[in-house]
């Protein structure tokens, strides 16, 4: 039973990295439409390629590959937010509806 148990355990582990890893793909893919054109181009590719690794990641076996390229990814999906702030800063604008602001009513 504890032979059962310890695989169980891996298998889950494994399906809570893939599903992470799809989900952080999903949502870079998403940031990369609305904010595509506001950000630099070599940022824009390279997201665009750290997506491609963990999709080629999941594409295989191995967990701890999956990880190393969900966590590149995630990485360069801040650079986004980082890029996003700047912007606003040098326009001097109001902040944007996720980057905090006045509180409503």
């Amino acid at each position: 039973a504890e032979e059962h148990a310890e695989e169980d355990k891996q298998k889950k582990e494994e399906i809570e990295t893939r599903n992470k890893a799809d989900g952080l793909v999903f949502q870079a893919e998403k940031a990369l439409k609305d904010y595509g054109d506001k950000i630099p181009d070599t940022l824009n590719c390279e997201i665009q390629g750290r997506i491609d690794a963990v999709k080629k990641a999941l594409k295989g076996t191995d967990p701890s590959a999956i990880t190393r390229a969900t966590e590149d990814l995630n990485t360069y999906i801040q650079k986004i937010g980082e890029e996003m702030q700047k912007k606003g800063q040098q326009q001097g604008g109001a902040p944007g509806p996720d980057m905090g602001g006045a509180p409503g009513h």
